[in-house]
C-alpha cells in the first residue's frame, strides 16, 4: 500500500529543504493557487507532486524576474573569424567584479542565476548531473564558498541571448516552500477512466532584493547609452 500525502510530505520536506533559496523566505503576503493533472490511478503520485513543486519554482522564478532591478554592464568581446563574437575566458573574473560590487549595508548577494549563456560566463561548461528526485535545474552547478553565494541554472526562464546575457542575483530567498507544503491539499476524484488529482498550495510573496545584470558587448551597449541620450533630447 502506498503512503498517503500526509506521509509523503514529510519526504518533500526533507528533499526541499536543501533547496534554500526556495524553501525559507520571509513572507509578505500570499495568494491560493493550484496544479491539476489526469494520472491513470487513484494513490499518491510522487511525480505529481514534484511536477507541482515545479510549477512554485517556475511561478517563483518568474516574480523574481519581474521584481528584478536592471542593472546594464558592458564587457568586450572577443572577434572570431566567420563565427559569432565570444566572451573571452577572463570574463568570470569581470562578473564576480560586479556582483561583489552590489554588496552593501542592506544588501549581500546570496542567490546566482543564470541560462545555459550565462552559466558560460562563469566558464562552467560541465553536464548537470540529472540523476536526482527533483528536475536539474533546482540544484545549484557551482558553489562560491569564499563570495558566498551559489550559482543556479534557469534554462526554461531567463531568455537571453549569446551576446545580451542576464545574471540575477538575490539577497534572501525567493519563495516559503516549508509554508506551502506544509498548507498543501491534495485531493483525488474520479475522471472519466482515470483521476483528476488537484494540489491546492499557497504561493507566497517574500521580502528580497534581485538584481538583473544585464551583460552585453560594450560596443552594444555604447551604442544603446548613445541612442538613450539622442532620445531624451
Amino acid at each position: 500500500m502506498r503512503e498517503s500525502f500526509e506521509e509523503y510530505k514529510k519526504t518533500i520536506e526533507t528533499l526541499t529543504i536543501n533547496f534554500k533559496y526556495l524553501y525559507d523566505g520571509d513572507v509578505k503576503s500570499s495568494s491560493n493557487k493550484s496544479y491539476s493533472g489526469s494520472i491513470s490511478h487513484k494513490n499518491t503520485s510522487p511525480s505529481f507532486v514534484i511536477n507541482c513543486i515545479n510549477q512554485i519554482y517556475d511561478e517563483s522564478i518568474q516574480s523574481m524576474i519581474d521584481k528584478s532591478i536592471p542593472m546594464s554592464i558592458g564587457l568586450k568581446t572577443e572577434p572570431l573569424i566567420g563565427k559569432q563574437p565570444s566572451w573571452p575566458s577572463n570574463v568570470a573574473d569581470n562578473i564576480f567584479y560586479y556582483i561583489d560590487k552590489l554588496k552593501t549595508n542592506t544588501f549581500k548577494p546570496l542567490y546566482v542565476f543564470c541560462s545555459d549563456n550565462g552559466r558560460k560566463l562563469f566558464g562552467i561548461t560541465k553536464e548537470i548531473n540529472k540523476n536526482k528526485p527533483f528536475p536539474a535545474h533546482f540544484y545549484d552547478i557551482e558553489k562560491y564558498h569564499s563570495r558566498s553565494y551559489d550559482l543556479y541554472l534557469s534554462p526554461t526562464l531567463i531568455n537571453d541571448k549569446e551576446d545580451d546575457i542576464e545574471i540575477y542575483v538575490t539577497d534572501k530567498s525567493i519563495q516559503s516552500l516549508v509554508y506551502s507544503i506544509q498548507n498543501m491539499d491534495y485531493k483525488i476524484s474520479k475522471d472519466g477512466e482515470s483521476y483528476k488529482h488537484t494540489m491546492s498550495y499557497d504561493f507566497y510573496d517574500c521580502d528580497f532584493t534581485c538584481y538583473k545584470l544585464i551583460i552585453k558587448d560594450v560596443s552594444k551597449w555604447r551604442a544603446e547609452k548613445i541612442n538613450e541620450i539622442l532620445n531624451e533630447n
